[in-house]
């Protein structure tokens, strides 16, 4: 069953706008741009840049996220500043530049955008920046959380250092000891993979679970998975269907088919043909090629109650193929 998400997708993306806007749950449903956004309302374009980069009621498209940042940023508005330059650190929507990327930094933090002088400093403490870095502070301890979670991003993409899982699992450390739910995240996946650091799954576990508690909806469906499978934890179907949950009701698309796949099996609570048909409906809307790619079988095939139909099958294939290219 596919539950895990690319680390520096939507587990990475950190909101760095407007401190009253949260991360997840109270966005509203998606509606077309040009009612989101208007032409000058950079806080909106922010935030449309944010649910693309993240997925959030769209499909991800992070050439989508950078052209708002950038409307945004362009008018001076610094959290979209910091999300901008970091897409250009790693290449997403845009082509690696980390000239570019620093510019974007720095004009956020002359804005007083402390994320963005914490990441400046770790970034000069590295040899990563320029001599007028020197005047931001790198975060120690409990410090920047935000961009102690950015700089392992930065570690485990490759693209700005050697690639180095023990500093992005260092990094990602700090951040989630500080209690930022993304880092929790990230060091739960490490100790699932044993990446930087052991394997350890009841680690994970309570990685996650920290993460979960506060509401980030990627932990909700990896919690769920390891509940499911029984790793690190004593199998639990219905702890599992409750992660999962939680997470789809924040439109999670990757728990939507895992409720589907739980359904289709017979492992629900509400388990049938409709139920499962429904959970992939709404995962392939949100954006998930696993959910497209299994209608395409179910419609080839005529299963779950639907009659077959190669046309509405080949459709489907189409719209997985167009989603996994990232369009």
């Amino acid at each position: 069953m596919k539950k895990r998400k690319h680390l520096l997708s939507l587990s990475i993306a950190v909101w760095l706008a407007a401190p009253a806007w949260t991360q997840a749950a109270e966005a509203p449903p998606a509606t077309p741009a040009q009612t989101l956004a208007a032409p000058a309302d950079a806080q909106a374009q922010a935030q449309l840049g944010y649910r693309y980069e993240t997925g959030q009621g769209v499909v991800r498209d992070y050439t989508e996220a950078a052209k708002w940042y950038r409307l945004a940023a362009r008018q001076g508005h610094a959290g979209a500043q910091l999300n901008l330059g970091f897409l250009y650190d790693n290449g997403r929507g845009v082509p690696v530049d980390h000239r570019e990327a620093l510019s974007w930094y720095r004009q956020a933090a002359r804005q007083g955008n402390v994320h963005a002088q914490a990441l400046l400093g770790c970034l000069y403490e590295a040899g990563k920046g320029g001599p007028g870095d020197a005047r931001w502070h790198r975060p120690e301890g409990p410090g920047d959380a935000v961009a102690q979670k950015l700089m392992g991003a930065l570690y485990e993409s490759g693209t700005l250092f050697p690639r180095d899982d023990l500093e992005a699992f260092k990094w990602y450390r700090l951040a989630a000891e500080a209690g930022l739910p993304a880092a929790q995240f990230n060091v739960g996946l490490y100790y699932e993979q044993g990446r930087g650091v052991a394997q350890h799954y009841a680690e994970a576990l309570q990685w996650y679970r920290r993460a979960a508690a506060q509401g980030y909806a990627d932990a909700q469906v990896n919690l769920g998975y390891l509940y499911q499978q029984g790793e690190g934890v004593p199998a639990d179907l219905h702890e599992a269907r409750r992660w999962y949950e939680q997470a789809a009701a924040q439109g999670n698309p990757v728990a939507m088919y895992n409720l589907g796949r739980l359904d289709e099996t017979g492992k629900g609570a509400a388990s049938g043909n409709a139920e499962a048909l429904g959970w992939y409906e709404k995962a392939a809307a949100a954006g998930a090629p696993q959910a497209m790619e299994r209608l395409a079988a179910i419609y080839q095939a005529g299963l779950l109650g639907v009659a077959p139909d190669p046309q509405q099958a080949q459709s489907w294939r189409l719209r997985a193929q167009a989603a996994r290219a990232g369009h």
